[in-house]
């Protein structure tokens, strides 16, 4: 007769260290920084606007 096959591993059993955690996930890239309210020169603005703007 054999003994009841106990649902307990056998052998050595590896124990994760009490402070194991998953590696982390890559922090997230940074958002887009918004557009600055900065003055734009005249010749600036104009240069954004593209030729044809008088």
């Amino acid at each position: 007769m054999r003994p009841p096959v106990s649902s307990a591993p056998r052998g050595p059993v590896v124990m994760l260290p009490t402070n194991f955690r998953p590696a982390p996930a890559p922090p997230a890239p940074a958002p887009p920084a918004p557009p600055r309210r900065a003055r734009y020169r005249r010749a600036h603005l104009f240069h954004l606007l593209g030729p044809g703007h008088a």
